[in-house]
């Protein structure tokens, strides 16, 4: 499954960052399964695989406020986000930075989601200014 909106994570710890925005360590994991397609078992439960994991996955904007409630184990399902890269000439490493908008956090039993129109997009109140939305 990996990083990316509609998937599943689970939050393994969680701080606050020197700004506006939390950091935290998640990861998500997918079903083991055998060559010919079938589940894994190990004493009866299905086994699991990390496909993607991160230490430092920046929470913004709608997604830090409702960071507030999350505490260590809960699982959430990532609504908005965003993967970039950059590459330092000086290191001669690519660094890849993880960041959550909008993360539905409902089975954890609050109901932080972004209230949506429907179509899947945030509903924006008219007069708002949309210079400080992460959309511009």
């Amino acid at each position: 499954m990996g990083f990316r909106s509609g998937a599943y994570s689970k939050i393994w710890s969680i701080e606050k960052g020197k700004g506006n925005y939390y950091v935290a360590d998640m990861s998500t994991s997918k079903k083991m399964k055998d060559r010919n397609g079938n589940e894994i078992q190990e004493n009866g439960k299905t086994k699991y695989e990390t496909d993607w994991s991160n230490k430092f996955v920046r929470l913004v904007g709608t997604a830090a406020k409702q960071a507030e409630s999350l505490k260590s184990g809960d699982s959430v399902k990532i609504e908005s986000c965003e993967v970039t890269s950059k590459y330092d000439k000086e290191k001669g490493k690519e660094f890849v930075n993880y960041v959550i908008f909008a993360f539905d956090n409902s089975q954890n039993n609050s109901s932080n989601s972004v209230p949506t129109g429907g179509n899947g997009f945030m509903n924006i109140p008219d007069g708002v200014e949309d210079e400080g939305l992460p959309f511009n």
